[in-house]
């Protein structure tokens, strides 16, 4: 990761099925408001994924992704238990361009999750497992080789009661 013009600029090139991660450098959060601004700046893939992750603790994590491909733009909430993804909520159609700076936050309140996306909330999902944990962002490439650039800017974690 890099900085240009301001931004935090993001280039993956992989040989194959690939998702990269970083960690924010705050504590772990519970109940929490996490967004960030991202924009695809370019691709040499067919499917690109930008995530806000949370709930990140060891080997285990909850990811907010959108992603495009072919078909469109579409979003997703998944968790890793250490072993296997479970699809929280299925890949659903949003009517973005990555190529646009779009606004992606997460709002976490008493197991609560609500996924946002251009500060209209387009999902929200009760998860009573939720015990908190750290906050990334990540991109990634599924299935094939390639690359992709993502600039990130303007990343916001509230606690509650900050």
């Amino acid at each position: 990761m890099r900085m240009v013009e301001g931004k935090y600029r993001w280039d993956l090139v992989t040989k194959g099925d690939a998702a990269r991660v970083i960690e924010a450098p705050y504590g772990p959060v519970v109940d929490f408001y996490a967004a960030v601004d991202a924009r695809l700046v370019a691709s040499r893939a067919k499917d690109q994924q930008i995530s806000l992750l949370f709930g990140m603790v060891t080997n285990s994590d909850y990811s907010f992704v959108v992603g495009r491909g072919p078909k469109g733009t579409f979003y997703i909430l998944r968790r890793y238990d250490g072993t296997k993804l479970h699809d929280l909520i299925t890949w659903t159609p949003v009517p973005i361009k990555l190529d646009d700076t779009n606004r992606f936050g997460v709002v976490v309140e008493k197991s609560i999750i609500e996924l946002l996306i251009n500060s209209t909330v387009v999902a929200v999902y009760r998860e009573r497992s939720f015990s908190g944990g750290k906050v990334g962002l990540g991109v990634g490439i599924p299935d094939e080789a390639g690359s992709v650039v993502v600039d990130f800017d303007n990343f916001e974690l509230r606690r509650k009661g900050d």
